[in-house]
């Protein structure tokens, strides 16, 4: 998804430019790296007129596994709130971040991330 896309999402104004969803990386210790997906989403998602967000992973591009999926999928944590800004339109938005999973649930390493945006009636 490209900034322009999430910028004239359903429940975004085009007045919010976000930018592109992103993914950070942290050196731990021990020879391992710690990924996060960073995105930006409506403090009020998920209720009427407004949006709501699935984060998605993959290890190939083409099969995907999502945070709103049935049954839920194993690696599911909530996002972390990092902080909160109020749009030209006076809608309050977050940056969330989530944890990369170490696994997917069909036993494969996560190795891409979306953000799947869908406008609530």
């Amino acid at each position: 998804m490209d900034a322009g896309s999430l910028a004239y999402t359903p429940g975004t104004p085009a007045t919010v430019t976000p930018g592109t969803p992103t993914v950070q990386h942290a050196f731990p210790g021990g020879g391992g790296v710690d990924f996060t997906a960073r995105f930006i989403r409506r403090s009020d998602h998920g209720t009427s007129g407004s949006a709501s967000y699935a984060w998605r992973f993959s290890s190939d591009l083409n099969d995907w596994e999502a945070s709103d999926d049935a049954p839920t999928p194993g690696w599911v944590t909530a996002p972390s709130q990092l902080g909160t800004f109020t749009g030209a339109d006076g809608v309050t938005y977050e940056l969330v971040e989530v944890t990369y999973p170490f696994q997917l649930d069909n036993f494969k390493k996560a190795r891409f991330f979306q953000v799947e945006v869908t406008e609530v009636p």
